[in-house]
């Protein structure tokens, strides 16, 4: 059978897309750690909880870690998240595909209003 046209074109693109296809239906890796910046109002060190959340408020959290921070004269502060738990952030949180929220809780401080991770 001979293909003419527009036929053969539409044949050769899809063949070349096919492994694409494939690929974007795979799970893509999980980063063990996360780099995180904030601000916080402080410019001491201080010690702040960070946890995953499946939802925007409420529920308890999927995974949580505490670490000591030491802003910079302005309160701008860089985290890598998973760096205190063994492993890294763990795998089976991020598994769904669905997106988490972040929440950041400076001691002796309400939490914040929590970030969006995609």
């Amino acid at each position: 059978m001979k293909l003419h046209g527009a036929y053969a074109w539409t044949l050769v693109l899809l063949v070349a897309l096919f492994p694409l296809a494939l690929s974007a239906q795979q799970p893509s890796s999980i980063p063990q750690l996360v780099k995180f910046s904030g601000t916080l109002v402080s410019t001491t060190n201080s010690s702040v909880l960070f946890a995953l959340y499946a939802d925007q408020t409420g529920g308890a959290p999927l995974w949580q870690e505490a670490h000591l921070l030491s802003p910079d004269a302005q309160g701008r502060y860089t985290v890598m998240l998973g760096a205190k738990t063994t492993g890294g952030l763990p795998v089976d949180v991020f598994a769904t595909g669905e997106a988490r929220w972040l929440s950041i809780q400076p001691e002796g401080q309400p939490e914040l209003p929590r970030v969006l991770l995609v």
